[in-house]
């Protein structure tokens, strides 16, 4: 029993354990920041095709060269001479899908006496497309990283210097078309706009107010500068060698397959979800013994640099 003094406050009341030190606020549980980059919606990674029923997991592209604009006729010595067949090239380049799984489960006790309903098992379900390409746009940077054109130093920020000298290569690599896209660390972001500051060609008012001004979205278009090159930021680009292996590529550079998932006949059929489109199929199950319930998501798809032969690209460093 606590004596509770005049003039009663609240302290007192709940040091005698008749209040709450706090209580939760009614509103929908708030997510975090977090990376929300959709590679996916980019537009730059091509789909190869799906496996699913073809008795294989890998897709093989096929390329020919030294054919059209890249043979040129020959001149013949007389009316009569006799025209010797060429030669073209063909190769090939394979993309093999992968299984990729998530999984959350809950306790019986846990849905009795839960007061956040936004953690149950069936909202932590609704999260999993995005999951998908959470997983896609990691794969995607796996990819790039693996670019064998160098350009900048893992040693040295990335500067307008380089920047140019990326548009550079792009624009001398013949045959090349559409937007360069450059999937960049945030922070290397930062490195170039501190170069842009230095730079003798961006010294007006209106050009340090684009070149410089927030632009918080993952689609960062192109910062301003007017170069022909759309950033993008994530926090998945590989660190290796001191620096960020940031990267740089036209439409079609990556590819990527999937196993349609229609064909999966689960053991509980309610509550599946088959997302055929990503290669996705979500199943629960339940342990009664163990009073447990869980879901299961199932992902079927591979990625992998397409032949240098067909789109240019680039690997992008810069000091970490």
């Amino acid at each position: 029993m606590t004596t509770i003094n005049p003039a009663t406050d609240y302290a007192q009341v709940l040091a005698a354990g008749l209040g709450y030190d706090y209580i939760f606020a009614a509103d929908k549980i708030r997510l975090e920041l977090e990376d929300n980059l959709d590679a996916l919606a980019l537009g730059v990674v091509e789909l190869y095709g799906d496996v699913a029923g073809t008795g294989s997991d890998t897709i093989r592209v096929t390329r020919a060269g030294n054919l059209g604009f890249g043979r040129r006729m020959t001149a013949l010595g007389s009316e009569t001479s006799r025209i010797t067949p060429s030669t073209f090239d063909v190769g090939y380049h394979e993309v093999t899908v992968g299984l990729y799984g998530l999984a959350y489960e809950e306790t019986y006790q846990h849905q009795v006496l839960t007061r956040e309903r936004g953690l149950t098992l069936e909202e932590l379900q609704t999260f999993v497309p995005q999951n998908w390409l959470a997983t896609f746009r990691y794969q995607l940077c796996q990819t790039g990283s693996g670019f064998t054109t160098i350009i900048g130093s893992d040693s040295t920020a990335w500067s307008v210097d380089d920047e140019l000298d990326l548009v550079a290569h792009f624009e001398e690599t013949l045959g090349a078309s559409g937007l360069i896209t450059c999937v960049r660390a945030a922070p290397v972001v930062s490195q170039l706009r501190d170069s842009v500051r230095a730079e003798s060609a961006f010294k007006f008012a209106m050009d340090f107010k684009e070149t410089q001004k927030f632009r918080g979205m993952s689609d960062l278009g192109d910062l301003g500068m007017g170069l022909g090159i759309r950033t993008v930021k994530t926090g998945d680009i590989v660190q290796s060698g001191g620096g960020y292996q940031n990267f740089a590529m036209m439409p079609g550079a990556i590819g990527w397959a999937k196993a349609s998932t229609g064909n999966i006949r689960p053991v509980n059929t309610e509550g599946a979800m088959y997302m055929p489109d990503f290669g996705l199929f979500i199943s629960q199950s339940g342990e009664d013994d163990e009073h447990i319930k869980r879901f299961n998501a199932l992902t079927w798809f591979g990625m992998v640099e397409s032949n240098s032969a067909l789109v240019p690209r680039a690997r992008a460093k810069a000091l970490v």
